[in-house]
């Protein structure tokens, strides 16, 4: 009022400047409170609230929100790997490989090496395509960009050693059951491509999509139980026949521990290359479609092996659940550490 009284205009013009500068306090403020966000409520009391890109899972830590693989993503890929199986034919044949006919006579010599060139070729085809389709739809749906882990542990000895005690007990101990079910078709011909794609190309290209892909999508999603069930039934889905599924199930949650006891790929694909040569050199002796019990006709000795190898495997088949819920507790407590 004194300085309104004695000169207006000096009055208006400090006026004005306090407001200035109290414009430019209250933007410095703001400037301050976006470089360094508010401590949230009660963050002495206990540990940081988990960021708005992360679920908490009951008991367990905040883990990564991905919306793949869910129940239907799985099943939209069996049907992915129908198409592909399709169009594999179809590029066969624009190659001029085709499927030899002998009107229901065995195949000769020279059409089994022609029945090994075609599946290769529609093998090769068809699941380089699923994994290209595979990784496209994953990117499509959100999930985990990681594809595959390759830890030199793979070369563990040791590991390796247990894994093919582990799949040679395993087969003993179903083989009664496989016994039961229709013996599968003789589809992979003979020859060099025939062995390349059974030793080669499928535990390559099938641990990569199993093991690998989905493994770890599940994994990121599920947890490591869910994973090893999840991806193992997948396996044994897409060899499309009772008997193979049956054996490829135990095959996958083999493969699989492995593969979460060594976070490495290369172990799978040996232990699934050795054990698909095994089955190779049991085709070529004609020794495929034989069980346990007719290679060994005295009935006392079957059933010591039998005994022997269900211990084993149940041994071994205890280790591993308690390892898996191990790694389920180490997963859940790393994020907190």
């Amino acid at each position: 009022a004194y300085l309104w009284a004695r000169d207006p205009l000096d009055a208006h013009l400090i006026m004005e400047e306090n407001n200035s500068d109290k414009a430019l306090r209250e933007k410095a403020t703001e400037r301050i409170a976006a470089a360094e966000p508010e401590t949230p409520r009660g963050a002495a009391d206990g540990p940081e609230k988990p960021a708005q890109d992360a679920v908490v899972r009951p008991h367990g830590p905040a883990t990564p929100r991905f919306r793949f693989p869910s129940v239907g993503d799985l099943l939209a890929l069996l049907g992915v790997f129908v198409v592909c199986q399709l169009v594999a034919w179809v590029v066969s044949l624009l190659c001029g490989v085709r499927m030899p006919d002998a009107g229901g006579a065995p195949l000769t010599p020279e059409q089994q090496q022609q029945t090994g060139v075609f599946v290769a070729v529609n093998y090769a085809v068809s699941m380089t395509l699923m994994i290209l389709a595979t990784l496209l739809y994953r990117r499509l749906r959100g999930g985990t960009h990681r594809i595959a882990r390759f830890s030199l542990r793979g070369f563990n000895p040791a590991i390796l050693l247990w894994g093919l005690v582990m799949m040679l007990a395993a087969s003993i101990v179903i083989d009664p059951l496989l016994a039961l079910l229709p013996a599968p078709p003789d589809a992979t011909g003979r020859g060099l491509w025939a062995l390349v794609t059974v030793v080669v190309l499928a535990p390559v290209l099938e641990e990569l999509l199993c093991r690998g892909i989905l493994l770890e999508s599940l994994r990121a999603r599920y947890g490591v139980i869910t994973a090893l069930w999840a991806s193992s039934l997948f396996f044994a889905v897409m060899h499309l026949h009772v008997t193979l599924a049956v054996n490829a199930l135990v095959l996958g949650l083999i493969l699989g521990f492995i593969y979460l006891r060594t976070d490495s790929l290369y172990a799978t694909i040996l232990l699934h290359g050795f054990n698909n040569a095994i089955a190779m050199t049991l085709l070529l002796f004609g020794m495929e479609s034989l069980t346990l019990s007719e290679l060994l006709p005295n009935r006392t000795l079957y059933a010591c092996v039998y005994v022997l190898a269900m211990a084993v495997f149940a041994l071994a088949a205890w280790r591993m659940m308690s390892r898996v819920r191990l790694l389920r507790e180490q997963e859940k407590n790393r994020p907190a550490a």
